[in-house]
Order: C-alpha cells, then structure tokens, then sequence
C-alpha cells in the first residue's frame, strides 16, 4: 500500500495540482444535485487513474522486485522498497542470502557479486 499511496501522491504533482483538479472536476455546481458517495466515488475512481495511468508510462516507483536469472530463468526472490535500501543496501544481500536453501545456485551468484564490488 506504501508504495501505491507514493506513486498517487507523485502523480498528482507539486502541491496536489492535480488533486485540485480532480476534486474541481467532480465537486462543483453541477454536480450539487448528486449524493456524496457518488462524487466521492468518482473523486477516488480519478485518484486511482492517476495510479493507473503512472503504471501505463511506466513510471511507478516505490518498490524494488529483485530477481536472479539462472539456466535461462528469472526467480523472484523479494520485495525491497527504495527507502529501506538507502537507509542500509545490505538488506538486498540480507534478504536474498536468506533465499539460498531454496536456491542454491545464489550462493555462487553472491559470492561473484561480493567479489565484483571489492
């Protein structure tokens, strides 16, 4: 949900220009004759086109997918969020470390990363 909310709160730019808008558009004279939960409703409908529309121009941020190719195939492996690594990049290591039981060709993969960054 963080990262949903980061990408709304992105989206609808400095100052919530575009929340303004949206709000503007659907709560306004013309639209007095209809009940709250209908304008509120497409007030919300319009915030998560603000998502959707991030997600089309491929522009969502927020989260990390980490994933290791071996034989030809990706393994999903964790989440990370872009806060949790700046405050401490080994937690990537920390977190695919504990995913070496299941797949065993990461130990290799690691210790050539441990390398490369030396």
């Amino acid at each position: 949900m963080s990262s949903f909310a980061k990408n709304v709160v992105l989206g609808l730019g400095k100052k919530s220009r575009e929340l303004r808008r949206i709000i503007k558009e659907h709560r306004n004279p013309g639209t007095a004759h209809l009940p709250p939960e209908v304008i509120s409703r497409s007030i919300a409908d319009a915030i998560v086109g603000v998502y959707q529309q991030r997600a089309l121009t491929q522009n969502l941020t927020g989260e990390w997918i980490v994933f290791a190719r071996h034989e030809g195939q990706n393994y999903y492996l964790c989440l990370a969020t872009h806060d949790e690594v700046r405050a401490n990049p080994s937690v990537l290591v920390e977190r695919i470390s504990g995913c070496t039981g299941e797949f065993p060709f990461l130990v290799a993969q690691l210790e050539r990363a441990a390398l490369a960054s030396n």
